[in-house]
């Protein structure tokens, strides 16, 4: 496991880069790593490359990175984002509007110029039209396409352009930049080298006279050890920690790259890949599989978990561990593949004919998305029922930088195995104080037993009593109160921040939790209290940690990314509790502006006290600024309103 690791390591670079004076080109101050960057174009533009090489640079240089993209649909073509945040503390979240857009052409421009704040930095190709709406943007013309093509070898070096430019704006030091060309390049042949290099080279020299221009700077800072790692790449790692053996999948988006990542890792650790034919071949063969006693996961979207569920309320019936990773995308049907919700909720919970217990779990971040993988395989196998394990196109897409996982640090559980004894009178649905009886494994134990779909006796042997469906009913969900009890002796299925005294209380779950936790920071700013808990146990709930949560609170919001507040429905109906909906339904996820819009609203402020303060955040500051006075002191300009006193998302 540790040779994966160190597959995709931000190594770091010993040369010391000289700092450039911060007042070249007439600037008195730079904001010094700290920018938000969203590179746009169409698909096939190259617009991945450019984000991914210039996170990596980034990361190299000794700064925090979180990393994410919007795709289009279509298999070429179509617009395509990828947006890259970079500091020296980790950011928790993508961030609220751009410092620096970079446009490839006019199309992109149209769509996501509106998301540059109205001071920003906005880099184009010549096509692009731009108007009134970026008025105060700094600008740059940088004729990609035609640098492309004329100067580098043909337009798709378009990428290499516009990489050179943007490492050139912020002062990227050449060597850093050129060094990872050789490193992904190397392989290809000298030739394809000396075509990257030029154009990085022409794009530093397209904006060569506008450097001095640019707010912002990277300066190197002591580097980090660690990994830059993707959502699916860290649920692919975490598996093969966990011990995985066999991994059954059809691609679907946006889970596609887990099946990918594992048919290649698996197989050195004498582990199984299987493509399937479909989403109900797939979960069959992870059935199996497990049922001869392997450890064993799927992987798909909603679409395929509709198909799966039959096979979902087996493995419930037969008492199979399984996991089943679902990247969550836009719904219903095709929906939006390429686009954020967190709409599969009830689907996960609910799905199925009759009462089929299952466990599902939600991660927030990266670093979950690895040790939440771990914690998805020890319940499924202490507790043998299925698994659903949450995350969704944002987690899939997104990456940061983490540390690289202590894998003896984690606590790995396989199923209970009978004694010696037991398998002399086996029985493999014996009813205990738990409901978690030994599971054999045929051949092994030297004994088989009946796996079956319909209701049964102790030993497996089909009976529909009243008796039989009562007791076996029983046994079944008596065994989500082991998942309770696993979850509160961690202490890490629910997670607290913010002023736990505040009377107002947010609850998320999924990918939400960074941008809550940036609002919650942003109004601790102006003097506004709130508390947070999010939840990655979603079933079943973590009751106690809840409720304790709720003592205290008068007002209580539950934010998520779904039309019908899944999450907030799920609360009142389980667990009896009031809370607010504030929900997301648009393919994107939340913003920190947005729920700190949402915090002040809760606190009473009308838009005439609100207003000065959220259009700061929405623009470029320095960062050495003096806090002003909070809203409403005497002699205090209405218009300027506790704007400094907030910092840059």
């Amino acid at each position: 496991m540790n040779e994966i690791l160190e597959q995709t390591p931000v190594a770091p670079l010993e040369a010391p880069v000289a700092p450039l004076d911060a007042t070249q080109g007439g600037m008195d101050e730079k904001i010094v790593n700290n920018v938000i960057i969203r590179i746009a174009g169409d698909g096939g533009e190259g617009v991945r490359t450019t984000g991914e090489f210039l996170g990596i640079v980034l990361g190299r240089l000794g700064l925090e990175i979180f990393k994410t993209e919007s795709l289009p649909a279509e298999i070429k073509g179509g617009p395509s984002m990828f947006q890259l945040r970079a500091g020296e503390t980790k950011p928790k979240s993508q961030g609220s509007y751009l410092d620096i857009l970079v446009c490839f052409n006019d199309e992109v421009y149209q769509i996501h110029k509106a998301d540059l704040k109205p001071n920003g930095v906005l880099i184009y190709d010549s096509d692009c039209q731009v108007d009134d709406t970026n008025e105060n943007a700094l600008k740059f013309e940088v004729p990609f396409t035609d640098i492309a093509k004329k100067e580098a070898g043909g337009a798709r070096a378009k990428n290499m352009v516009a990489l050179g430019a943007i490492a050139g704006l912020l002062h990227v030091d050449t060597d850093v930049v050129d060094h990872l060309i050789h490193q992904k390049f190397d392989r290809k042949g000298e030739k394809i080298v000396e075509a990257n290099l030029l154009g990085l080279r022409l794009g530093r020299e397209a904006v060569s006279h506008m450097t001095g221009e640019v707010p912002f700077r990277i300066e190197r800072r002591a580097s980090k050890e660690g990994l830059i790692m993707g959502g699916n790449d860290a649920v692919a790692l975490g598996a093969i920690a966990a011990g995985i053996g066999v991994f059954a999948g059809y691609p679907i988006t946006p889970a596609s790259t887990i099946l990918e990542k594992l048919a290649a890792l698996m197989p050195r650790f004498g582990g199984k890949v299987i493509q399937a034919e479909d989403e109900i071949a797939s979960l069959g063969m992870v059935l199996g599989a497990s049922y001869a006693g392997l450890k064993a996961a799927t992987s798909t979207s909603g679409p395929g978990v509709s198909l799966m569920i039959e096979e979902i309320g087996l493995a419930s019936m037969a008492e199979i561990p399984c996991v089943i990773f679902d990247a969550q995308r836009g719904g219903p049907s095709t929906g939006l593949p390429t686009k954020q919700e967190q709409s599969d909720l009830n689907l996960a919970i609910y799905g199925g004919h009759g009462d089929a217990p299952r466990i599902v779990l939600a991660p927030a971040n990266i670093q979950d998305c690895f040790d939440m993988t771990i914690e998805a395989f020890n319940l499924s196998e202490m507790c043998q029922m299925p698994t659903l394990f949450l995350t969704d196109f944002y987690l899939a897409n997104a990456g940061e930088l983490i540390p690289e996982p202590d894998l003896d640090s984690y606590e790995i559980i396989n199923r209970a195995r009978p004694t010696a004894e037991q398998l002399q009178n086996y029985k493999r649905f014996e009813l205990t104080e738990t409901g978690v009886s030994p599971m054999a494994k045929p051949f092994d134990d030297a004994t088989f037993y009946i796996a079956t779909g319909l209701e049964h006796n102790e030993r497996g042997n089909p009976d529909i009593s009243p008796a039989a469906h009562r007791k076996m009913s029983d046994k079944r969900h008596q065994k989500l109160q082991v998942a309770v009890d696993y979850a509160e002796r961690k202490g890490t299925f629910a997670r607290h921040y913010g002023d736990a005294n505040s009377d107002i209380g947010f609850l998320t779950w999924g990918s939400t939790e960074g941008a809550m936790q940036e609002a919650i920071d942003l109004a601790a700013q102006q003097g506004l209290s709130a508390s947070q808990l999010h939840v990655l146990l979603m079933n079943p709930l973590p009751e106690r940690a809840i409720r304790e949560f709720l003592q205290n609170k008068k007002t209580v919001v539950v934010a998520e990314l779904n039309y019908t507040g899944q999450f907030a429905q799920r609360l009142r109906a389980a667990l009896n509790i009031p809370v607010d909906s504030f929900t997301k339904c648009t393919g994107q996820p939340f913003t920190p502006y947005e729920l700190l819009q949402q915090i002040m609203f809760l606190h009473g402020w009308d838009t005439d006290k609100s207003d000065p303060v959220l259009s700061q955040v929405a623009r470029v500051q320095h960062q050495r600024q003096v806090p002003a006075p909070m809203p409403g002191h005497d002699g205090q300009d209405e218009a300027m309103a506790g704007a400094v006193a907030v910092s840059r998302i």
